[in-house]
């Protein structure tokens, strides 16, 4: 195996390299976007100053009605 620094490049003879990381990117964001979704299930908080920023972004992201 061919290494670039710290990196260890994926051989050129696997084949499928460019699907695995077509699925990699779409399965990453189905399920970042379920887990974001989800309803909050450890009660813990790090204060209003982190509750406020993730309100900033959902107000940011929703559409006016």
């Amino acid at each position: 195996m061919r290494k670039a620094g710290n990196v260890v490049i994926i051989p050129d003879f696997l084949p499928g390299k460019r699907a695995l990381a077509i699925g990699l990117c779409v399965y990453h964001s189905i399920i970042s976007t379920v887990i974001f979704q989800a309803p909050r299930f450890i009660p813990f908080s790090f204060g209003p100053t982190f509750e406020a920023s993730v309100l900033l972004l959902l107000s940011c992201t929703q559409q006016p009605s």
